[in-house]
């Protein structure tokens, strides 16, 4: 299955038309890169924070990992049941911000974790999902994670600009209802993986808005 593919299969399992009308230009800009870079990884269990339409997902089952997707929302908000029995995906009904799993559900561990244009949306401070995710990941996993360039953006306002420390930790505040949180650069996107993994890479595409990462502990 390539892109193109993967994303017919969440346009024709979406609920509704957000995805082919907006969500998939959105895609157009990080996932090629994902999946070019997630091509040398071998056959494992995966994870993936907040799946959306189920593009990666249903592109990692049909290349022979075994999925499992963590969302705060129920199925059916974004991914579907069709989708998660056609491809064989497990669905976990959790918030990473709360705790690594649903009342302390031993998921396993996993060899791969993603979580992809998720950490500026955070509504709390970012470290505390890092830690949790990192709690489900084998001694040798991979974490590869990703975040608009704010160098890119430089205009686009957020709640607690460009520092991720400036972010409330969790149940300190009332709930910021932002859309984007707190944006990043190089800089901050390293530290911010380094206050939870040791070995932390970050690079991005050429042409590209999206700074990615990859992170082991």
């Amino acid at each position: 299955m390539d892109f193109r593919q993967a994303q017919d299969v969440a346009a024709l399992h979406a609920p509704h038309d957000y995805y082919q009308r907006e969500y998939r230009a959105m895609e157009r800009m990080y996932l090629p890169a994902l999946f070019d870079d997630l091509k040398r990884v071998a056959a494992g269990r995966v994870l993936e924070i907040g799946p959306g339409w189920g593009t990666t997902a249903a592109w990692l089952s049909a290349g022979g990992h075994e999925v499992t997707v963590m969302d705060l929302m129920p199925v059916g908000t974004f991914m579907t049941q069709d989708l998660i029995d056609e491809y064989r995906i497990t669905y976990v009904h959790n918030d990473i911000e709360d705790q690594p799993s649903p009342d302390g559900r031993d998921l396993g561990t996993f060899d791969l974790v993603i979580m992809t244009q998720v950490i500026p949306h955070l509504a709390w401070r970012p470290d505390r999902s890092l830690r949790h995710l990192a709690a489900l990941m084998g001694p040798h996993a991979l974490f590869v994670t990703s975040v608009l360039d704010r160098k890119d953006y430089p205009d686009l306002d957020c709640a607690f600009g460009d520092d991720w420390r400036q972010v409330p930790e969790w149940g300190t505040t009332a709930k910021c209802d932002d859309v984007v949180k707190c944006m990043y650069t190089r800089e901050s996107f390293e530290d911010l993986l380094a206050s939870t993994f040791t070995d932390v890479s970050i690079w991005k595409p050429r042409k590209s808005t999206v700074l990615f990462a990859r992170a082991s502990k």
